[in-house]
């Protein structure tokens, strides 16, 4: 019998919350320049 796939999700205890700009831009900073970023929304209050 198969084996069911692990389907827990793990969030990371270093979340960071930046707002948008008035185009829904977020500006992640330098320190990210050249580098592969995942970006997750996690909420979206009003």
């Amino acid at each position: 019998m198969k084996e069911a796939e692990d389907t827990r999700v793990v969030i990371p205890r270093d979340i960071v919350t930046k707002k948008t700009d008035s185009r829904g831009r977020i500006t992640l900073g330098s320190e990210y320049a050249d580098e592969e970023v995942t970006v997750a929304v996690i909420e979206v209050s009003e």
